[in-house]
């Protein structure tokens, strides 16, 4: 049976990622430290940065407006939200960043914190409004305050949910106090051709890892204009005990569109196909296949 995905059809269902956090720490001075030295620097800046590029969006749209395009009086309405949407993002992935550099698990005790931290961002935007604004009134109608409360929304919490997420896709390993590394056999602009799709979710669900040596190399490549779909093996596993890991299958779906405009966009999706565990033997087992099958010469590799 199909899987509709936006927009697109995967052959499997998706599975739940085996790795959950479930860590509950005491924060020490250290890891507070750790966390805020960045983290505050960088939220008062996003704050600061945010203002700004309100002022300098405020005198563009106000130079079309005198121009008669009041359309794009409009785009203000969308364009100010996004900015701010920024300035949270750009918060939560430091404190999630600095997370993971404290080696600090906890993502309750991170959410907290990031609320706190995107606060400051508020803050130090907000009082850079209320001091250079140059409109006499700033508060003397009821759609300042909800704009303002939008605004805060918007700050505190997409800097929590970014922070958090950033923790949550890496596995920590309780034993080591230290979080996973990533490899992967594919990566994003190459990978198995997706009619492998069957055989890669068969060796991975009965443990049988050497045999993806067995499927080969000849990778589909990220190809302009061209529908992609292919297949990775991530292998998440522990730098100090190499004990201690996750393997998760990944089906990508790629394709480039263009729009009423002429441009082209590349959208894609992905589908985790499986997601397990993995001991020490077995991690062996799987970098030992990354290892035979190789990397494109090519191939354009994540960070």
């Amino acid at each position: 049976m199909s899987i509709e995905k936006n927009g697109f059809t995967f052959a499997f269902p998706e599975v739940e990622r085996a790795y959950k956090t479930s860590f509950h720490r005491k924060l020490s001075s250290n890891v507070l430290g750790t966390i805020l030295g960045t983290s505050l620097l960088v939220a008062i800046a996003s704050g600061i940065g945010v203002y700004l590029l309100h002022v300098g969006t405020q005198h563009l749209l106000n130079y079309f407006l005198k121009m008669g395009s009041l359309c794009y009086g409009l785009l203000g309405v969308i364009i100010y939200p996004l900015i701010v949407c920024f300035g949270g993002m750009l918060i939560g992935n430091t404190v999630g960043k600095a997370s993971v550099e404290a080696k600090f698990p906890d993502t309750e005790t991170i959410a907290k914190l990031a609320l706190l931290i995107g606060l400051a961002g508020y803050l130090a935007y907000l009082t850079m409004y209320m001091l250079f604004f140059n409109a006499p009134e700033r508060f003397d109608h009821w759609v300042d305050y909800a704009r303002q409360a939008f605004y805060l929304f918007l700050f505190v919490g997409l800097a929590a949910a970014g922070a958090t997420k950033k923790v949550e896709e890496t596995p920590f390993c309780e034993n080591c106090n230290e979080f996973m590394t990533l490899d992967r056999i594919g990566d994003s602009s190459y990978g198995w051709d997706i009619t492998r799709e069957s055989a890669i979710l068969e060796i991975l669900d009965s443990r049988a890892f050497e045999n993806l040596c067995e499927l080969g190399n000849d990778w589909v490549h990220h190809k302009k204009g061209a529908i992609n779909n292919y297949c990775i093996v991530e292998i998440w596993h522990c730098p100090n005990c190499n004990k201690n890991g996750y393997v998760n299958g990944l089906t990508i779906q790629a394709r480039e569109e263009v729009n009423s405009n002429g441009q082209t966009t590349r959208k894609s999706e992905s589908q985790r196909i499986h997601s397990s565990h993995v001991d020490g033997e077995e991690i062996q087992i799987l970098m030992r296949a990354k290892q035979a099958l190789g990397t494109p010469p090519d191939a354009i590799t994540q960070a």
